[in-house]
């Protein structure tokens, strides 16, 4: 698998469970990640993850449930989801950043990495939220016996923020969704233009829906969103 292609989280909305774990078989090396949505998850339970796993175990699994809690609560939700040991779990960041480090704690323990899950909305609506991760910028905690250290170093997103947050955190990586949203219809080549640009402005990973699971040759679309990845990546820096 290369780096291109380690950076495509294939989105699940729309799809159910036989689609999903059929496009895993197909996808296996082809892709990163599989992104198993909150509508799916509820089909099928937490054990999907396992699954998935079974069908394409070159494959990495993110639980996109993005939890939000009061942190009394959270705890016993993440240790639920991390039950089924997927590699990412999103908790939606919010001003109590006490329900961050409770999901990095716990992380810890499963080997699970804490993606915080940034959406538009909020953005705009309080940024006060935003400017307190800012100030954070690295989030680390470590466990007591030293073996093994979890931060939440992914800002899962809308691909329309990806710019004004990776010039502020620059030790973040960004998971960036919505490139689709406002496409008729599953168009490649555009999909392939926004890819390259939203790399171009700090992303480090994009989720991909039906440009890749709509399409009658996911394999091949797959392949040329690997490729743009690729050039885009090895590209001189501006």
């Amino acid at each position: 698998m290369d780096e291109g292609q380690r950076r495509i989280v294939l989105s699940t909305e729309g799809l159910d469970v036989p689609q999903t774990l059929d496009l895993a078989v197909q996808l296996n090396d082809k892709i990163g990640w599989i992104k198993i949505s909150t509508a799916l998850a509820l089909q099928e339970g937490f054990s999907l993850t396992k699954r998935i796993r079974k069908h394409s175990p070159n494959t990495k699994v993110l639980l996109d449930l993005k939890l939000y809690e009061e942190p009394q609560y959270l705890k016993d939700s993440i240790k639920a989801a991390l039950t089924f040991q997927p590699d990412m779990l999103t908790i939606l960041l919010t001003d109590n950043l006490n329900t961050l480090q409770e999901a990095l704690t716990q992380g810890i323990e499963s080997g699970t990495d804490i993606a915080a899950h940034v959406p538009e909305s909020n953005f705009k609506s309080n940024n006060q939220n935003i400017y307190k991760l800012y100030k954070l910028n690295n989030p680390i905690c470590v466990n007591p016996q030293n073996t093994r250290e979890t931060r939440c170093y992914v800002i899962h997103t809308h691909y329309n923020l990806v710019n004004e947050l990776s010039t502020h955190m620059p030790l973040f990586l960004f998971m960036a969704y919505g490139l689709e949203q406002n496409l008729p219809s599953p168009d490649l080549q555009t999909t392939l233009h926004s890819i390259q640009q939203t790399f171009m402005q700090g992303s480090d990973y994009i989720c991909i829906g039906p440009s890749i699971s709509s399409n009658p040759k996911p394999i091949e679309a797959a392949e040329a969103i690997s490729e743009i990845i690729n050039k885009t990546l090895r590209a001189p820096k501006t």
